[in-house]
């Protein structure tokens, strides 16, 4: 156990391709350390590199080279509850020894329920030689093109270091972002879906496509124009994994050219949506998470569901 990890003993690393919500993001972060004893900014470093996996290796290595106790990986999509980080830090003293990684739950808007991703908390002993199996694939693990970071917790795991799931709420994922960025986001996603499934879904990050797309129809159906361009994203997708590897799309570059999208938006008569003002992050993922039925969540795997339902009573 690391009951005695201080905030002063983390580094936080915000990772940045782009997403609307990144200065927002930023600003949460910011603010909740500081708030705590001997917290300082200087421990929040901002990477944009692309792809995601050189974001990943930037993670590591920049963790590895603060040579605080923890590093904590952040997606600027991301936007914590008010006390995300100090339940972070509580995820840190609660570790095992001998884990690498420690995550909890964000309430993703696509996926329509609670979920453990965009937060990864790394024991940066560890981190030199985690950034050896970048772009590895290891037995039942994930593709680390699609899914770098993934792919690297999952080789730390099968050589004896592992991975700890917490119910305990951190954020809201997914929510406020471009359509572009949501389109690009939705199809890699659908196509890692798509992917798992046919090799065997018994893969870490496996889901169903079929049943993310009917997710997002249903919302889209009401109106969500966001869930009508992840609905495009996530056809797209399952159609790249159907192609020959040699025409399939390595990368998701925000920057390319994507017809498809392009057509689509002119064809529904959609406008990018404008800046999103920073200082509305606070307190936002508190209130869509308040907002969330749980009672009638069926996207939130059941103990999930249950674990945080205890957690209500208590």
């Amino acid at each position: 156990m690391f009951d005695n990890v201080k905030i002063s003993d983390i580094t936080f690393v915000v990772r940045s391709a782009g997403e609307r919500t990144a200065r927002g993001a930023l600003r949460l972060i910011e603010q909740q350390i500081v708030q705590h004893e001997g917290g300082s900014t200087s421990q929040i470093e901002l990477v944009n590199e692309r792809p995601f996996s050189h974001a990943v290796r930037r993670t590591l290595e920049l963790g590895a080279e603060r040579a605080r106790p923890w590093t904590i990986g952040i997606d600027a999509d991301v936007l914590l509850v008010n006390q995300g980080v100090e339940r972070l830090l509580g995820m840190c003293r609660a570790a095992k020894p001998g884990s690498f990684t420690v995550t909890g739950l964000m309430l993703c808007k696509f996926y329509g329920g609670f979920v453990f991703r965009g937060v990864h908390c790394y024991r940066t002993e560890l981190l030199e030689r985690a950034a050896t199996l970048i772009g590895k694939r290891t037995p039942g693990g994930p593709d680390p093109c699609l899914k770098p970071e993934s792919a690297v917790v999952h080789a730390m795991e099968a050589v004896g270091f592992g991975y700890e799931g917490h119910p305990v709420v951190l954020a809201a994922h997914d929510y406020e972002q471009s359509f572009r960025h949501i389109y690009l986001k939705l199809r890699m996603r659908g196509r890692r879906e798509a992917e798992a499934m046919r090799d065997g879904g018994g893969k870490i990050g496996a889901g169903d496509p079929n049943a993310l797309a009917a997710y997002c129809r249903e919302r889209a159906v009401l109106g969500d124009k966001d869930h009508l361009v992840a609905l495009w994203g996530i056809e797209d997708g399952v159609a790249d994994a159907s192609r020959p590897t040699s025409e399939r799309h390595e990368s998701y570059n925000w920057f390319a050219e994507w017809p498809e999208y392009d057509r689509r938006v002119r064809d529904h008569g959609l406008t990018e949506k404008e800046h999103f003002d920073p200082r509305s992050s606070t307190g936002y993922a508190d209130c869509v998470i308040e907002a969330h039925r749980l009672d009638i969540d069926t996207r939130t795997p059941k103990w999930i569901r249950e674990a945080l339902a205890q957690r209500t009573m208590a």
